[in-house]
Formats: structure tokens, sequence, C-alpha cells
């Protein structure tokens, strides 16, 4: 499983869909990734009120890079000030030509920006799940 939840730490995953987060909490995400199980220490859900609550400590944007932008504007006042928001997504946004990273600084106020990081490398999940090694930079 991820390190997090391994460690002991609670995830939170918010999902784009009811659907899914049934899934995940029902102990296997058999649409984007079958055959796996979900640890017990990850809970899905579809308000983000509820995925980032007051005790979050890290927020990973793992969100594809098309829709970033989206998510930003529409869930502004809810992420969380004060902890590190990493952009996992990678490549660059259609028509804008902009990185997760430009487009966090561009959407989000100043009061994020010194808590900013990058997650870069090759990573999938499978592998990931598989205990296989990965190599990947936060910066």
């Amino acid at each position: 499983p991820p390190a997090r939840p391994r460690r002991g730490s609670d995830v939170r995953i918010l999902s784009h869909t009811a659907a899914v987060r049934d899934e995940i909490n029902a102990g296997e995400n058999k649409t984007y990734l079958p055959g796996y199980e979900v640890h017990a220490n990850i809970e899905a859900h579809t308000s983000i009120e509820d995925a980032c609550s007051p005790d979050v400590q890290i927020v990973l944007l793992v969100i594809p890079t098309q829709f970033l932008r989206r998510f930003l504007v529409t869930n502004l006042a809810k992420i969380p000030v004060g902890c590190p928001v990493v952009a996992c997504a990678k490549g660059f946004e259609v028509g804008t030509a902009e990185t997760p990273y430009e487009m966090m600084v561009g959407e989000l106020p100043g009061k994020y920006h010194r808590h900013f990081a990058v997650l870069a490398g090759p990573s999938f999940a499978k592998e990931i799940m598989d205990g296989q090694p990965t190599n990947v930079v936060v910066a």
C-alpha cells in the first residue's frame, strides 16, 4: 500500500463522483485501479470540506492538468492555508501552455505561495501498489 496509510496516517481522497467514492470506501477502486485493495486508512469523500477538514497536514492536487485551473477557482475558499499544497499533475494546460505550478501561482492568493511544491518524476499507480521502486522529486 502507499506509504502514508502504511505508516498509520489517515488519508482522505476527494473523489469527483459518488460512485468512485463508494468503491474506494468499499475497499477497491474498481473504476481506476481494479484488483488492488484500498488500505483501511484511506477514506474517500465527495465534499472538499470533508476531505480537507481542519486537521489536514498536506494537500496533494492529483488532478489532470486540464481540470486543475477550474478546480482551483471553484474551490479557492476551501483549500486550507498553512499546509503544503503539492501539484502532482504533469504536462501543460491546453490553450495557455501553463504548468500546474504556474496555474497554482496564478489562481491562488499569495498567502498560499510559500507552501507550494511540485511532485515530478515517473510514477504509475499500479507499480506503486505492487511495491515496485519509483523515483520522484518534490521541489
